[in-house]
């Protein structure tokens, strides 16, 4: 698995997150992880500042990405909490929290037998309002199919709150530097080059 932190600054939006984004940019092929700044926006969430995680998995199927993924996220964890000497940050799922402070935005695509795993890590702490509520009439339309999460965009008008990496006075690029080449360890010790 390749490991990479890119000095470059990068604005990705929901039509970037997808499987070739590594050969599309960087001319990067097969597994890699690599790190880099600049900003993102998904589904009614625009981070400004973030520290960008994009791993390829090419050749794996939906269960094995999401493995990966949650994988990583624990390994954000564990190097963020021993950099502030203690437990503070939490994994819930597939993002990370401080208190009611996320911390971590986490996606997933597939397309094929290729993936993408995104993970980004806001650099200052922001407040991001969500589209005003919706009325009454519009309820059901506001639903994706699976009828549990809202649509991209239904929004529910509240305003969520983000903690950033700066507010524990952590180096993004030394932290990236450390996230990944642990992350590139365990899979060694695994016997897995290959993601």
């Amino acid at each position: 698995m390749q490991i990479k932190f890119i000095k470059k600054r990068i604005a990705l939006n929901e039509a970037d997150i997808t499987p070739g984004l590594l050969s599309r940019y960087f001319g990067i092929e097969g597994n890699a992880l690599v790190s880099l700044k600049g900003s993102i926006k998904w589904k009614g969430i625009f981070l400004k500042e973030v520290l960008h995680f994009l791993m390829e998995c090419p050749k794996s199927d939906l269960e094995k990405i999401l493995l990966h993924q949650r994988f990583l996220v624990q390994i954000v964890r564990e190097k963020i909490n021993h950099r502030l000497k203690g437990d503070i940050i939490q994994r819930w799922g597939v993002n990370l929290f401080d208190s009611d402070r996320r911390v971590s935005l986490s996606i997933v695509r597939q397309m094929g037998n290729a993936g993408l795993i995104y993970l980004g890590l806001p650099l200052k702490s922001q407040e991001i309002s969500s589209i005003p509520n919706l009325s009454v009439a519009q309820g059901s339309e506001a639903f994706g199919q699976e009828g549990l999460l809202p649509k991209a965009g239904a929004g529910w008008g509240l305003t969520e709150k983000w903690q950033g990496l700066q507010d524990y006075q952590l180096d993004p690029q030394e932290l990236a530097e450390a996230i990944m080449v642990q992350y590139q360890l365990e899979m060694k010790e695994m016997g897995k080059e290959n993601v």
